[in-house]
């Protein structure tokens, strides 16, 4: 992920003398994300809404009527 940032912000910004704060910044950014929260935010909600039970649907609902 840090390497990523790096490379879209340096071809955004086309300045390659920039490469290494670039590459520093976004190293520093991940470790501190890592300590503040070791799990990542995608992966958290996707686990929340896997554990959901399904809700069920208006057919569904139509049914028990």
């Amino acid at each position: 992920t840090p390497i990523t940032a790096t490379v879209i912000i340096m071809e955004m910004t086309d300045n390659q003398e920039m490469l290494l704060p670039l590459m520093a910044t976004s190293f520093l950014a991940y470790g501190t994300s890592k300590m503040v929260c070791p799990t990542p935010v995608y992966r958290a909600l996707a686990s929340a809404f896997i554990s959901r039970p399904p809700e069920p649907t208006q057919a569904a609902k139509d049914s028990f009527k």
